[in-house]
């Protein structure tokens, strides 16, 4: 029996998007914090004055906040509840300093709140800077699926043809456990035997209960047609396996009838759990059976 190397498949690079640097995080967060604060003021001295265009752009603004929300509201692809939600976030900043714009242009007068108010939503904003940092969320949000298929190796391809109905056979007995078969390959294509390579999980070992017994249990075939060997260069998980039952058939056939009483004494009597009942059972009926 041969048992061939496993070296695992490693997937293709994936096409990563670098993340943000901190210098440029730094250069964005600082823009960021300087709009906020022009806007902050003007949102604490504009509704005292009379100019409408300053009046219109300031609405319009919270007002074009607003309906980008609600056409992200009407987007149901895959993901769109992360995309919302991000929205909202930048959008905050916006809403806020505009809400507050809106509300001293229709209270008569100048009360301290009204400033109070646009300081406060400036000052927070400053504070979180949401859109550099939502745009920073949304690259590595964007690069994990991309990171994770790059560390994970790829799967092989699954056989065709009999070796495929082996594995597949395999897969489905409740005695292999989370085992997998691999490398399967069948000696002759009009014959059932095989070698193949069992493979554990990452960091397992493969069972002690998958025995000959065990593998001889999941394709029916007599435990003597099956033989196990460790993997050469390999550790505890990855075990060689050869099911082969025309080979054993072959050599019962070929075999002496002095070597086949040898193997029955072997069996019978020398075997630690031999019965002295089954033996005289077993010579009494090839008696019979030889008269």
């Amino acid at each position: 029996m041969t048992a061939e190397t496993v070296t695992p498949a490693t997937a293709p690079a994936a096409n990563v998007r670098p993340p943000l640097s901190p210098t440029a995080a730094r250069h964005l967060a600082t823009v960021e914090r300087i709009a906020y604060g022009a806007a902050g003021l003007t949102a604490a001295i504009g509704p005292s004055t009379d100019l409408w265009q300053l009046h219109a752009a300031a609405l319009g603004t919270g007002a074009g906040a607003l309906w980008r929300l609600w056409t992200r509201t009407r987007d149901r692809e895959e993901g769109f509840g992360g995309r919302l939600l991000t929205s909202c976030y930048k959008a905050v900043p916006v809403l806020g300093l505009s809400t507050a714009y809106g509300v001293a242009l229709a209270v008569p007068g100048t009360a301290w709140w009204e400033v109070a108010a646009s300081v406060a939503v400036a000052t927070a904003s400053a504070v979180a800077v949401p859109l550099t940092r939502s745009r920073g969320l949304r690259r590595a949000a964007e690069n994990l699926p991309a990171v994770v298929a790059e560390q994970a190796p790829a799967e092989e391809p699954e056989q065709d043809g009999y070796e495929g109905d082996v594995a597949r056979h395999w897969a489905a007995s409740p005695a292999t456990g989370t085992t997998r078969l691999a490398h399967v390959r069948q000696y002759h294509p009009g014959r059932p035997d095989f070698e193949a390579v069992i493979l554990a999980q990452p960091g397992e070992a493969v069972p002690g209960s998958l025995d000959r017994r065990a593998v001889a249990a999941v394709y029916d075939v007599p435990e003597e047609a099956v033989r196990l060997a460790p993997v050469p260069g390999h550790g505890p998980g990855r075990i060689a396996v050869c099911v082969a039952p025309v080979e054993l058939l072959a050599r019962q056939q070929h075999q002496e009838p002095g070597d086949q009483l040898a193997a029955l004494w072997d069996a019978k009597v020398s075997a630690p759990k031999a019965s002295p009942r089954a033996w005289s059972w077993s010579t009494t009926a090839s008696r019979r059976t030889a008269s």
